[in-house]
Formats: structure tokens, C-alpha cells, sequence
């Protein structure tokens, strides 16, 4: 995911779209201190059920979640 300073940066000759770029939800939560834990599984909920039914998905996001929190 890119940084939100990085993507200023990169449009600095566009300063209308730079600041269109806020902190993204890793860098909210980076920002609250201590080490936090970041799961990305990058499985899709929000298309159609033909690449992976949305039973079999829900169930790989809830295994990577309790298998993230084990590692904790």
C-alpha cells in the first residue's frame, strides 16, 4: 500500500491531487505507537462468487486472523 507522503511526493507538480492523498488505515494505526499486527490476505469479499464462494473466503479471512493472532 503506498504511503501517503510518498504519493504527494510523486504528484508535487499536481498540488490539487496531492492533497487529495490522506494517511492510509497502516499509517492511522502506526501512528498510535507500539507494534501492531497487519494481516493482508488479499482474498476479494466484494465481487462475484465465481473466482471463490463467499462461504470458502470468510472462512480463509477468519483462519489467517486466528492464525495472526497466534503469533502474538
Amino acid at each position: 500500500m503506498p504511503e501517503s507522503a510518498a504519493m504527494r511526493a510523486h504528484f508535487a507538480d499536481d498540488p490539487e491531487t496531492a492533497r487529495c492523498f490522506h494517511r492510509n488505515s497502516m499509517e492511522f494505526v502506526r501512528s498510535l505507537g507500539g507494534d501492531p499486527l497487519c494481516l493482508v490476505t488479499e482474498i476479494p469479499l466484494f465481487i462475484d462468487e465465481r473466482p471463490i464462494p463467499v462461504e470458502t473466503a470468510v472462512r480463509l479471512q477468519l483462519r489467517a486472523l486466528e492464525l495472526g493472532c497466534a503469533l502474538v
